[in-house]
């Protein structure tokens, strides 16, 4: 929250409530330190998340590999897979590699280098109930309502088909926890952190929300994937400023979108 005292503009340190000056870097009575105003420290922080990212996604698909070839060798387990069997694996390999994506929050605690402010910053503290469930129905419902949309234009092009996905269990229950994972670390870092620091710095929402959501498809760089995920970018950005820069719209938004793109193969 930032507010105007004559010529003097102050931010409010989210730990302590105390209003401080525009260009303070840590609050003058808590001591906690605030987001970033300057570009470097800004793109450190996200290059951070998204290279950790990047390595570990590449590291667990090694380790993927290695274990295949193990089998290979040793058993030739490999080659007596059945298609459903290698089909499961791979429903692993994408489950660890969405559950990964924590790593996307480390490089913001390390920024603020303390758990209580990370968390009040990002906007994840519940102070109402049933605002809280108001934020999270909303975000949820325009979730269903973009997966929907993204469903049926992939229909479009993929033309008219009989076949449906068969997921086993344990995926959907993966994906389910998973996906969470993924929602919860991709709106810290791009919403409660990159978003807010831009406004902060521009003192402009809708630049903020722009900027904020073509960094955040640099992560889907995959056509069309990209262009969904600037879509999304945006609607969880206006979500995150309309609901007072709480991270509970845009966290539903998020983990219902993900979830439903992934799981609706199986039922449309």
């Amino acid at each position: 929250m930032e507010e105007k005292t004559g010529e003097m503009e102050n931010i409010e340190c989210k730990v302590c409530g105390t209003k401080n000056p525009s260009d303070a870097q840590f609050c003058i009575i808590c001591g906690k330190k605030f987001l970033p105003k300057r570009w470097r420290d800004m793109a450190l922080t996200i290059t951070l998340g998204i290279a950790t990212l990047y390595v570990m996604i590449i590291f667990i698909m090694a380790a993927f590999t290695i274990i295949l070839s193990m089998q290979a060798v040793f058993a030739s387990k490999f080659f007596q897979m059945t298609v459903r069997e290698i089909i499961d694996f791979g429903f692993q390999i994408f489950i660890a590699v969405s559950a990964i994506e924590f790593v996307l929050i480390l490089p913001v605690y390390f920024h603020f280098d303390d758990l209580e402010a990370t968390i009040k910053w990002s906007g994840l503290p519940i102070e109402n109930t049933s605002s809280f469930l108001r934020d999270i129905a909303i975000g949820g419902f325009l979730g269903l309502l973009y997966a929907l949309l993204v469903r049926y234009i992939s229909r479009l092009f993929e033309g008219s088909t009989t076949l449906k996905a068969q997921y086993p269990s344990f995926f959907v229950v993966g994906v389910l926890i998973s996906i969470f994972i993924v929602a919860l670390s991709e709106e810290i870092l791009f919403r409660g952190f990159l978003q807010q620091s831009i406004d902060l710095k521009l003192r402009n929402p809708l630049v903020s929300i722009l900027m904020a959501s073509a960094v955040f498809s640099v992560i889907h760089p995959v056509f069309p994937t990209i262009l969904i995920a600037f879509a999304a970018g945006l609607m969880a950005g206006i979500l995150y400023e309309k609901f007072g820069r709480k991270l509970h719209a845009p966290i539903a938004f998020h983990y219902v979108y993900d979830t439903l793109i992934i799981l609706l193969p199986a039922l449309l």
